[in-house]
């Protein structure tokens, strides 16, 4: 493909998408794949779905989508390479969604505190010479985006993977406060990178090994990367790559609350705490909780990652839509409304 960018338009000379159909294969996953008319889809409005995603002229960074009904695969989609069924993609800020599973896992196996217990509490002498306000930091704090603490998403991987401090977690409790905690919500990923320091201190091992043992192993996910800082925590707030069916795996746990074919993984009560919006109106109409939005109409939950990686779903309908693609924030189709918008008509 040859392409040409001029005055932030993306000139194309050869279709960049390409139509590999949208059956999903049968395969030893785990996965139970059936017909849309199977599950009560109407075979037209996913071939209408299939159409928009073709367009080359919108959904422009999507790699794939798949699409969940009553618990049974009935669409997945690739659009640039069937390969990346097999591939990992990254899952940018979608990761914080499984940073609060994992917190949830973790307080059932009665390891992490009440959520209104400080966070100095489990982080010792890292909280060492901190202020009374940074003392009163308390895990709900981290999960709700309201520590206070103050570093733009914008500088936070640079100054944590390109010039490391020596000492992160201190660096981050050092940093400025925005207001006292509990009274600033501002998005950012300060907050679930401290999480993955308590969650580790609570559970004596990272956050990618104690996921390893308590929700990949659970759910048949095999393969993944999670980015790792230089002390060897666990990246809480981006990092995991995941292929998009294990995605999906977790998009429906979430669906299922907190159940994976019957199993239960994550405490359904926790996970009901961390989709309920506490932050209306957090972006473009979307509502946040504990590191998930709630659509507008309060219909659909999502975990959501920059660029378009999301696991939406509508629990009214026993519906779940999958998408993963190349992270650009400022591609058509990368905003949640973009994707609720494509898929709400399933839900009907």
């Amino acid at each position: 493909m040859n392409a040409l960018v001029l005055a932030g338009c993306i000139l194309l000379d050869a279709p960049y998408k390409h139509d590999f159909g949208t059956v999903p294969a049968a395969l030893d996953d785990g996965w139970v794949v059936a017909t849309p008319e199977e599950v009560g889809l109407d075979p037209a409005e996913l071939d209408d779905i299939h159409e928009e995603l073709l367009a080359q002229d919108q959904y422009f960074g999507t790699l794939a989508v798949l699409i969940v009904k009553d618990g049974k695969l009935v669409f997945e989609a690739y659009l640039r390479d069937p390969a990346d069924r097999d591939h990992v993609h990254h899952l940018q800020s979608a990761t914080k969604s499984v940073s609060a599973m994992l917190a949830g896992i973790s307080q059932d196996r009665g390891r992490l505190p009440p959520v209104q217990t400080p966070a100095c509490d489990l982080l010792g002498e890292a909280c060492d010479g901190l202020g009374e306000q940074k003392q009163a930091i308390t895990i709900e704090h981290l999960l709700s985006m309201r520590s206070g603490l103050d570093l733009s998403n914008e500088f936070m991987a640079y100054e944590l993977t390109v010039k490391p401090p020596a000492d992160p977690l201190r660096f981050l409790l050092e940093l400025p406060l925005l207001g006292d905690p509990g009274e600033v919500f501002e998005y950012r990923d300060v907050d679930p990178q401290v999480m993955a320091y308590v969650l580790a201190v609570a559970e004596g091992q990272s956050e990618e090994a104690f996921a390893q043992d308590h929700l990949f192993a659970p759910l048949g996910i095999e393969d993944w990367y999670w980015l790792d800082l230089h002390d060897g925590a666990t990246t809480g707030a981006f990092g995991l790559h995941l292929r998009p069916r294990d995605l999906a795996r977790l998009g429906q746990v979430a669906l299922d609350g907190g159940a994976w074919q019957g199993t239960q993984v994550v405490p359904e009560a926790w996970l009901l705490s961390a989709i309920a919006p506490l932050e209306a109106d957090a972006w473009e109409g979307w509502s946040y909780g504990w590191y998930f939005w709630t659509s507008p109409e309060g219909d659909a939950h999502t975990m959501a990652g920059h660029g378009g990686q999301f696991a939406m779903w509508f629990p009214a309908a026993d519906l779940l839509a999958v998408q993963v693609a190349m992270p650009d924030a400022e591609l058509h189709g990368s905003a949640p409304g973009d994707f609720y918008g494509l898929v709400r008509r399933l839900a009907d």
